[in-house]
């Protein structure tokens, strides 16, 4: 566990709780707000497109596959 500075504890199991089905809509979120966004070149595009890899196994590394549905 980790501690938050507001006293708020994060579990690292977290994502072994996930179903299958959080996993594909945490992934389609993902993809829409990479596919919204007007800097998607950013840092934080960048973040949300490895984050989106690590959910996803199919994705692949290139940004253009990232946004395929």
């Amino acid at each position: 566990m980790l501690a938050h500075p507001r006293g708020v504890l994060y579990h690292r199991e977290m994502s072994e709780n996930l179903t299958d089905q959080d996993r594909a809509d945490l992934a389609q979120f993902l993809r829409d707000a990479i596919a919204a966004d007007f800097f998607p070149s950013s840092k934080r595009m960048r973040r949300w497109k490895e984050l989106l890899a690590k959910l996803d196994a199919s994705v692949g590394a290139g940004p253009e596959t990232v946004l395929a549905p």
